[in-house]
């Protein structure tokens, strides 16, 4: 029975693994553009606000696009390992752990975004919180 399921885990990985060119096409989220900024001194020459620009980029790549696929990869292999338990009580929970953790870390990572964006919101700060201006 692992071993089923480990084929179906991983044929599920390989056939998502074949689409991320599509993906990326038609989102801002292509890591080709690049993450570092352009620099902004004088005669190009980087400065400590294109520090946390860079620094912003990353955080924003992390959590808007490589949290979400990877969060559906696990729900996806929860829902698998879960629905393939075939009665055994040891696989059926660690579907439901895969799921409820992957859940439990969605709640985590945005929780933490909204609650940083309302503190900085209730300081009076008007601007765009997560890019620094250049």
């Amino acid at each position: 029975m692992v071993k089923r399921i480990f084929l179906i885990t991983i044929s599920v990985l390989l056939l998502l693994s074949l689409t991320p060119n599509l993906v990326l096409a038609s989102s801002n989220c292509n890591p080709f553009n690049g993450l570092v900024p352009p620099p902004t001194g004088d005669g190009n020459t980087y400065t400590i606000a294109d520090f946390f620009s860079l620094i912003a980029a990353i955080i924003n790549f992390i959590i808007f696009c490589l949290v979400p696929p990877i969060a559906v990869l696990m729900l996806i292999i929860g829902g698998l390992v879960f629905l393939f338990a075939g009665g055994s009580p040891q696989i059926a929970s660690l579907g439901k752990r895969i799921l409820i953790t992957t859940i439990i870390g969605l709640a985590i990572v945005y929780g933490s975004w909204i609650i940083i964006d309302i503190i900085v919101k209730a300081l009076g700060y008007t601007g765009v919180w997560s890019q620094l201006p250049g």
